[in-house]
């Protein structure tokens, strides 16, 4: 658990193309390739430098199907089965202040959602840099988010897992 990984976007996340390249219908922009030449969009995938075929994130497993996952303990963190989980790599996060900007006070701190179940098959993927993070619970992040507000992402849409971070430049090393 806690995998950075690379998954095809899904269908349905904002500015997604649907995982056969083909853009999906969410009224997003012209995605990642746009009008780049096939050339340039092949150099794209075989090297995940520039536009490709397939639009890519690159996110944080935090919870796998059958696990429940929640925001937030006493102290802020994300919980999963019910239990805090440290997380020391996540970068700018939300505000959370016990007792004046909580899940309990009006308004609430943005890093609060609802306890999920993920289904099966699926995983609940988070960026480690929360405040801008367009990941599982992005909808979440409002004063009235829906019901339920997680997306979720088929483990079928992981590519691969994250060894090496090259950027930033002062971060560069390999990921636990």
């Amino acid at each position: 658990m806690g995998d950075v990984v690379v998954v095809t976007r899904p269908a349905g996340w904002d500015g997604s193309k649907a995982d056969d390249g083909s853009k999906a219908d969410d009224g997003a922009g012209s995605g990642p390739a746009g009008g780049a030449p096939a050339l340039v969009r092949a150099f794209g995938d075989l090297t995940g430098i520039g536009p490709s075929n397939r639009s890519y994130l690159v996110k944080r497993i935090v919870a796998r199907g059958g696990q429940t996952i929640s925001c937030c303990d006493a102290d802020g963190r994300l919980e999963r089965d019910g239990r805090g989980i440290d997380e020391p790599y996540v970068t700018l996060n939300l505000p959370f202040v016990p007792r004046v900007l909580d899940c309990s006070t009006t308004p609430r701190s943005a890093r609060c959602f609802r306890a999920f179940t993920v289904p099966s098959g699926e995983l609940v993927l988070l960026g480690d840099h929360r405040s801008a993070s367009a990941d599982s619970a992005a909808a979440c992040r409002g004063q009235s988010p829906p019901d339920p507000c997680m997306r979720t992402a088929p483990t079928s849409a992981v590519v691969g897992r994250v060894a090496l971070r090259v950027w930033p430049l002062w971060r560069v090393g390999m990921l636990a």
